[in-house]
Order: structure tokens, then C-alpha cells, then sequence
């Protein structure tokens, strides 16, 4: 069984059970917490926008006029259009509603996520690889720290905030039941992040329960800055 999404925390978790149906769109979530830290999501349901591709800015903000105020969505231009996602934000600050009373995760998404072939580096596209539609939004030929770097600053630039409420890890690179030396390295790249204060939030999606087990543990692979 996959669990779809986690936002993981030393003493927290908040479970998102998404389908990420092509039809709603509408993932339900519910929280448990300890007395030190809590993380709230705004109407505790979060609008998924994958696989909306031209029309995701008109859904998103139809969802948004509906009352939704917290929204998922991907640096994967395959399936996600994160620019689309940003001129709502926009469109929200022009209502009077305020970046803070939005919800906004992204997740970042190994090579093997995106369209092959892909580039080895952005200087063969003469653009943004996130403008190219199925094109990893870093260089492929960096190391996995720096394409989470690059990958990041391209989500932040695109929804058009200086940080994200959760950045999650999209989908492990390891095979059933483990996790591979990159997913390690993504998510120590992500705790850095966190701890830069520009990602307040870190998770997992499409996970198993053994990769979760092993992410919770540490394994001695994640640096365990993030949390405190």
C-alpha cells in the first residue's frame, strides 16, 4: 500500500489521503500533533492540481472562490503547471486574501519523473527548463543537493512567494520497500531548506510503509537538523 502524502515531523504528522483524482482534484487531510509544535492546514483541505494543464489556473481559482485556501502542486511540468498556480496567488492578493492565509506545498521530483530525454545542463535549452513542458526543471548532470536547489528556487519564482508551507519529496527514486542514496540526498537537501526557514514544512508522497519506516529512523542518512 502507498501512502500518497506525509508531512513528516520529529512529533508530528499530518496525513493527507489523497486520490489526486483527475475528476476533484480534492485531497482530505487530518492531523495529529504533540504540545510542541502544530501545523495547521487552512480548511484542512488541500486542492491538488495535477494534470490540469492550461485550465489549471481557472479550476484553482474556481476552488478558490468555493473557499479552498490551501492548493498542492509540483515542479514536474509533465503534469503540473506551477506559473498557473502563482497568478492565482496573485489574483488572491488583488481579493484582499494575503499569501499567510494561503497553503502552498510543492514537491520536488527525481530525473526519472520528467520526460526523457532530458537536457544536461539548462544552457542546451536557451530557457527556463520548467517552461519546456516534461522537462526537469534543474540540470540532470548536477548533483541531487543541487537539483533540489534549482528545482526549488524554480518553484518559489514560479508561484511567486519567498517560501512554501511544505515541500515535499514526490516520489522515492528506490525501489519497493527501500530508499535509494539520492533520496537521502534530497532529503537532506530539503532539511536544509527547512531550516533556512524557506520550506516550512517537509513530507513524502507515494511512499511504502517500509521507505516511511526507514525515513522516520534515519538510517544515519538524514542529518536530523530538521526539526529540532
Amino acid at each position: 500500500m502507498l501512502l500518497h502524502q506525509l508531512l513528516v515531523f520529529s512529533s508530528i504528522t499530518i496525513t493527507t489521503c489523497s486520490t489526486d483524482s483527475r475528476a476533484g482534484g480534492i485531497t482530505g487531510g487530518s492531523a495529529t500533533a504533540s504540545s510542541n509544535r502544530i501545523v495547521r492546514v487552512p480548511g484542512g483541505i488541500v486542492y491538488g492540481t495535477a494534470w490540469r494543464g492550461e485550465a489549471t489556473a481557472s479550476l484553482a481559482w474556481t476552488a478558490f472562490e468555493a473557499g479552498f485556501r490551501a492548493f498542492d502542486t509540483a515542479n514536474q511540468p509533465r503534469h503540473y503547471n506551477e506559473s498557473a498556480l502563482g497568478a492565482v496567488v496573485r489574483m488572491a492578493a488583488e481579493r484582499g486574501v494575503p499569501r499567510s492565509a494561503l497553503w502552498l506545498q510543492t514537491k520536488f521530483t527525481h530525473p526519472s519523473g520528467h520526460t526523457t530525454p532530458q537536457p544536461e545542463s539548462h544552457d542546451q535549452l536557451g530557457e527556463s527548463p520548467s517552461a519546456v513542458a516534461g522537462l526537469a526543471p534543474y540540470s540532470v548532470s548536477a548533483s541531487t543537493d543541487e537539483q533540489v536547489k534549482q528545482s526549488f528556487r524554480s518553484s518559489l519564482e514560479q508561484l511567486g512567494t519567498s517560501y512554501v508551507d511544505a515541500l515535499f519529496l514526490h516520489a522515492p527514486a528506490g525501489r519497493a520497500g527501500q530508499l535509494a542514496a539520492s533520496d537521502w540526498a534530497a532529503w537532506r537537501a530539503m532539511e536544509a531548506l527547512a531550516l533556512s526557514g524557506h520550506a516550512r514544512a517537509l513530507g513524502v508522497s507515494n511512499v511504502d510503509a517500509a521507505q516511511l519506516r526507514a525515513l522516520l529512523s534515519g538510517d544515519g542518512n538524514s542529518s536530523g537538523a530538521y526539526p529540532s
